[in-house]
Parts: C-alpha cells; structure tokens; sequence
C-alpha cells in the first residue's frame, strides 16, 4: 500500500501554503483521500495532478533578421 502524505507533508514537498491545499481539496480540484475527518493524499495522484496543469515552456523569439 502507497504512503498516504498528511496535509502538512504535502505543503511541505510543493511549497502550496496548507490554506491552498484545504481549499482545493474542498473544491474538489486536488485529489485527495478523507478517513474519517481527516485529509491524506496519495503521492502518486499529486504527481499526475501536477503533471496536468503542466503547460509547456513558451519559445522565445530568436533575435536575428
């Protein structure tokens, strides 16, 4: 079974302030797991939540005419 992260592990490893993680985990917009009335998140499914809202880098214009 995968470690479950604690609301405050995963601020920690995403630099996210816990207020951001409470408010997407209630807005349903981070996968997150409840046991009981608490928060866990699975490792895993953050890396491919991040992986979705990944953009990819814009091309900068090259300087010569």
């Amino acid at each position: 079974m995968e470690r479950l992260l604690t609301p405050q592990e995963l601020s920690a490893l995403t630099s996210l302030r816990l207020s951001t993680i409470y408010s997407l985990s209630y807005r349903k917009r981070l996968p997150t797991i409840k046991l009981g009335n608490r928060l866990r998140f699975r490792l895993s499914d953050v890396e491919k939540w991040i992986k979705q809202g990944e953009r990819p880098a814009r091309k900068q214009n090259g300087g010569s005419k």
